[in-house]
């Protein structure tokens, strides 16, 4: 197909006559036709055009909540645990009982839904996550067929030596001691004893591998004043604020656990886990420091 341009001379001399010059546009070729289907004709796989930018836009917010929740993971404490046939040496930071004549020494604690689910990365690691089913949004993990479990959540220090991956050895450490419903009665049964679980250390065991992970074997070796644990442990903060548990539970948020890889429309298998229906945390350290600090030798570990 061609089509014809008249060119006017208008250089000196010019005669003025017309010349006329035929052009020749040649088809597009069948490559061209294939590279830019017509609508309606993709594929639901394929991209183009405007959807094309918007899936590489999409990526690069999923790296980067990706980045953000490993980030908030890096700074909330572990968990505590054991080995089957372990033993380690725990003091409790809170675990009071109600003050309520009527409830007869309940023991008082926050508590949560987790879901546990295996870390996407790495299959023998398990990461926990509080569940948003109760959330606006619903829970990724819920929706991918993942069961939460109500769980007691308790601050404790762990007073076991670890050795880290770098090579040095770190101790004292404060973790979330996660109690389902079987360790919650043993639980019950020595704060009810000891007037509280907060600032009394134990010794914690775990029988075999179909006990409880934090144990279900408890001796009690003391009490540990709370003004002790303030000079010894000055890092801590202590006491701990009732604001403790909403920064330390592993809570993501619903685009956070699809950018970790877990949910039911997230790539890979499905979810596990954070702040659903929570328990108004109980009041945490209000004893006065005062001025005759007990020594390390009032502290039994």
């Amino acid at each position: 197909m061609g089509f014809k341009i008249k060119k006017q001379h208008d250089t000196p001399g010019d005669t003025g006559t017309t010349e006329q010059v035929q052009t020749t546009v040649a088809p597009p070729t069948a490559a061209q036709t294939a590279a830019a289907p017509p609508p309606g004709s993709t594929p639901s796989w394929m991209k183009t055009g405007a959807d094309a930018d918007a899936a590489f836009e999409q990526q690069s917010a999923n790296k980067a909540e990706f980045g953000n929740a490993l980030d908030k993971r890096k700074q909330l404490p572990w968990e505590f645990f054991m080995k089957p046939g372990e033993e380690k040496r725990i003091t409790f930071l809170d675990g009071h009982l109600s003050t309520d004549p009527a409830e007869q020494g309940r023991l008082l604690y926050s508590a949560f839904r987790f879901h546990t689910v295996r870390n996407v990365k790495f299959p023998n690691k398990w990461d926990t996550y509080v569940c948003l089913a109760d959330e606006p949004d619903g829970c990724p993990l819920c929706e991918a067929g993942d069961e939460s479990t109500w769980v007691a959540v308790f601050p404790i220090i762990d007073h076991t030596p670890f050795k880290k991956q770098d090579g040095s050895t770190v101790q004292h450490e404060i973790k979330l001691f996660v109690a389902k419903s079987i360790t919650m009665k043993l639980l019950q049964k020595k704060a009810a004893k000891l007037g509280g679980l907060a600032y009394q250390t134990f010794d914690m065991s775990r029988t075999d591998a179909k006990m409880a992970r934090v144990g279900d074997q408890m001796e009690h070796v003391g009490e540990a004043p709370l003004e002790a644990l303030v000079k010894k442990f000055p890092q801590h903060g202590l006491p701990l604020g009732p604001d403790w548990y909403l920064k330390s539970v592993p809570y993501f948020t619903r685009e956070e656990i699809l950018a970790m890889g877990y949910g039911a429309q997230a790539p890979g298998q499905p979810g596990v886990g954070p702040l659903g229906n929570t328990t108004t945390p109980p009041p945490m350290g209000d004893t006065a420091i005062g001025a005759n600090v007990p020594m390390d030798d009032d502290l039994p570990f």
